[in-house]
């Protein structure tokens, strides 16, 4: 599983042979949360506080272009 961007203390993951739509787990100590790349939006979250969870979607927002291609680098498409 390729860590594909890191801010922080956060690492933004996308598992190999996944599944669409595109989507990146973060992880940071005990918590993960998954977010669709098109949109920001956080499809699940364990263990981050809602704050945590805006914060992750303006940053998975602001890095859309870089997530969409290591998307379509690992998994072929969008």
């Amino acid at each position: 599983m390729p860590v594909v961007l890191r801010v922080g203390r956060f690492r933004f993951v996308i598992y190999l042979r996944d599944h669409a739509p595109a989507h990146v787990h973060v992880f940071a100590e005990d918590a993960e949360a998954k977010f669709d790349v098109g949109t920001g939006r956080c499809l699940a979250s364990k263990g981050f506080a809602e704050h945590t969870v805006r914060q992750l979607e303006k940053i998975v927002k602001q890095n859309t272009d870089l997530l969409r291609e290591a998307w379509k680098d690992y998994e072929g498409e969008d």
